[in-house]
């Protein structure tokens, strides 16, 4: 066929076919709502992440080993374990975290493959009246990865 599409059709049957939606293509999901991707070696979230707690320049991060979940707690700079997660003043953005400790811990805590990396979907959750973000890793997607 050297590279010319044939001029002979024949009649073809829909039966069956079902129209795909084009909002599965204009948009990923995980792009709307929050999302948490980790390495062996930094911890990286999505701008929806920002939005949902609403710019907070500080966080402190608390974890589950027994249930794989990350809680993203806002905080002040002033707090020990605050994190300053997020860069940029007009267009706030998280900023990867780089810390080989940390994911070294948590890979080994979760008992987690350092081949892979894991991304999970976040959602608020109401602790004492405070927001917090919830990521659920028992969940979580993988694929294989290489290091950064």
């Amino acid at each position: 066929m050297n590279g010319e599409v044939s001029k002979d059709f024949e009649e073809f049957n829909l039966d069956g076919f079902q129209v795909v939606r084009s909002e599965m293509f204009s948009r990923r999901p995980f792009m709307q709502e929050p999302v948490c991707t980790i390495w062996p070696n930094k911890i990286a979230f999505n701008k929806s992440c920002v939005k949902a707690l609403s710019a907070c320049e500080y966080v402190r991060f608390e974890v589950n080993a027994n249930t794989k979940g990350l809680l993203v707690v806002p905080c002040s700079s002033k707090d020990e374990d605050s994190i300053k997660w997020i860069k940029g003043a007009k267009d706030p953005c998280v900023r990867n975290l780089q810390s080989a400790e940390f994911g070294a811990q948590l890979y080994k805590a979760w008992q987690l493959d350092e081949n892979f990396v894991y991304r999970a979907s976040g959602r608020l959750v109401l602790v004492k009246q405070k927001v917090f973000l919830f990521f659920d890793f028992s969940r979580a997607e993988q694929w294989q990865g290489k290091r950064d």
